[in-house]
């Protein structure tokens, strides 16, 4: 009986941990780091093109701060070289976030753009996963940040 009981017990105190999106009780906010990009950790090349122009795109790194009072920062860190030479730079948006279950939208003005535009992340187990445009037209990259 105390066998049960103890079972009992410690499945009570471990399914809060289990919980993800609207039922985590700290939510979403937090630092959450960039671990891979289309299933390799990171650095990951996202982008190979070999040839006359050959370029490699490698994604280095990266973070996205959802804060409490529900705005955010996100920042991706790339390593271009077209056989040449080596060009470093960080891509990054900021605005404001919301969350519709195990969804986080990232709302945001487009800096190039100027116009308003969503990202749309999977919550779950301390990670958010979501969808970014890739090198060339058409591609995408998938990545997934943890906290």
């Amino acid at each position: 009986m105390r066998t049960v009981r103890m079972l009992a017990t410690a499945a009570v105190l471990l399914a809060p941990a289990a919980c993800v999106g609207i039922f985590d009780v700290w939510g979403p906010s937090g630092t959450y780091d960039l671990s891979s990009a289309n299933g390799q950790r990171v650095p990951a090349v996202v982008f190979s093109q070999s040839g006359t122009s050959p370029l490699t795109i490698t994604l280095l790194g990266g973070q996205v701060r959802l804060r409490d009072d529900h705005s955010f920062r996100m920042d991706v860190d790339y390593l271009e070289f077209d056989g040449h030479q080596e060009t470093r730079y960080t891509q990054g948006i900021s605005g404001h976030w919301s969350e519709d279950r195990e969804t986080v939208w990232l709302d945001y003005f487009d800096p190039d753009t100027g116009d308003r535009s969503s990202l749309a992340a999977n919550e779950y187990h301390d990670q958010l996963e979501m969808t970014i445009a890739g090198a060339t037209d058409g591609t995408t990259i998938r990545i997934v940040f943890v906290r």
